[in-house]
C-alpha cells in the first residue's frame, strides 16, 4: 500500500500546481482587465478636460460678445437728418387780359 501513499502525494503535488497554475492564469487576466479599465478612464478623463477647456473659452467668447453688444446698445445713434423742406409752390400768374 505504499505505492498508493505516493501516488496520492503526488496527486496532491500536481493539485497544487495546477492551483497555482490557474490562480496566475487568473490574476494576469484580472490585471490586465484592470489596466485596460485604468486606460480607458485616463483618456477619459483627457476629453472630458479638454471639453471643459473648450466650454471654458466659448464661454469666455460669449461674455465679450455680450459686452460687446451692450456697447453698442448704448451708444445713440442720431436720428437721420430732416428733408429740406421744398419752397413753397407760387401761385400761377394771373391770365393775361386778352384771353379773358
Amino acid at each position: 500500500m505504499a505505492w498508493f501513499g505516493d501516488s496520492l502525494s503526488g496527486l496532491s503535488h500536481l493539485k497544487g500546481q495546477i492551483t497555482n497554475f490557474t490562480k496566475e492564469v487568473l490574476s494576469e487576466g484580472i490585471v490586465k482587465e484592470i489596466d485596460d479599465q485604468t486606460m480607458q478612464l485616463k483618456e477619459a478623463n483627457e476629453r472630458c478636460i479638454q471639453l471643459q477647456e473648450l466650454l471654458d473659452t466659448k464661454d469666455a467668447e460669449k461674455g465679450k460678445q455680450k459686452r460687446a453688444h451692450r456697447v453698442v446698445r448704448c451708444v445713440p445713434i442720431p436720428p437721420p437728418p430732416l428733408p429740406s423742406p421744398s419752397p413753397s409752390p407760387q401761385p400761377s400768374p394771373p391770365p393775361p387780359d386778352f384771353l379773358l
